[in-house]
């Protein structure tokens, strides 16, 4: 080989990939997580600091030299009980995300599979002021996944019920948020996908949650939106007819593909 062949890959290799690498499951719960644990890493400086100093004048005080242990001391109590404060705070939604997080990386890791039926996926698509967890491009059309991670209750009520308008969460009250919030963004995709193509492309929402079971009843079928346990999503696909061939779906994964390499970091 020759050397300054060898020079100039190692050169390339310091300066990183030139591909941007697509988006994860749970990319923006992660980046949300870091944010806040970030948050209260700069608060957690301050009682530190404090503490440092109140050690030192502490350490004077005990050798005798004339100290002044009290105000660095109580600066240490105060930015400390701020501190612990604020980590009370930043707790709950830093779990919050956690779990969101893990809950997509579920869901991705069962749809990944769905790439020996032909099936193209993209995670973590970030549209305007928002993001969509999943989208699947194949045979059966294009769908965007939104996933709602719950914790389960320890006792009680432990499904979820889908009657077309609204959904109940084990003993929670009927919404329909979730649904608008899967419609919406498959109404976004659609418009992105088919601006400025001559053929039309439609988009179908699916809102899952992982590990609970899900019943559906009532007229849900007219609704027009998947509601399920992302174990079922596999067998609902394979119903469906084939509407997409393989140059239409590998057009649309271009589109994807191209979108999410820009926004990577």
């Amino acid at each position: 080989m020759d050397p300054s062949e060898s020079t100039t890959r190692a050169e390339a290799r310091r300066r990183g990939l030139k591909t941007r690498l697509l988006r994860l499951p749970g990319q923006s719960n992660d980046e949300h997580v870091r944010i806040l644990q970030d948050t209260w890493t700069d608060v957690l400086v301050w009682p530190l600091i404090f503490c440092i100093l109140a050690g030192v004048e502490w350490i004077q005080w005990w050798d005798s030299t004339p100290p002044s242990p009290w105000v660095p001391s109580v600066l240490a109590v105060l930015s400390m009980c701020y501190a612990y404060w604020k980590y009370r705070t930043l707790r709950p939604e830093i779990q919050a995300y956690k779990l969101g997080r893990d809950g997509e990386r579920l869901v991705g890791e069962m749809l990944d599979q769905l790439r020996v039926k032909g099936y193209r996926v993209f995670h973590d698509v970030v549209g305007e002021g928002f993001n969509i967890d999943h989208v699947i491009v194949g045979p059966a059309g294009v769908f965007t996944i939104e996933t709602k991670t719950r914790s389960k209750p320890s006792q009680g009520n432990s499904r979820v019920i889908y009657d077309g308008k609204t959904v109940r969460i084990g003993n929670g009250v009927p919404t329909d948020a979730p649904l608008n919030q899967a419609r919406a963004q498959a109404r976004w995709l659609t418009d992105f996908i088919n601006d400025g193509c001559s053929r039309k492309f439609g988009v179908r929402p699916v809102l899952v949650f992982p590990e609970w079971y899900v019943e559906q009843i009532g007229a849900w079928r007219e609704s027009g939106l998947w509601v399920l346990n992302p174990k079922g999503l596999d067998d609902f696909l394979d119903h469906e007819s084939q509407i997409l061939t393989n140059q239409q779906v590998d057009f649309v994964a271009s589109i994807l593909t191209r979108h999410c390499r820009q926004l990577a970091a």
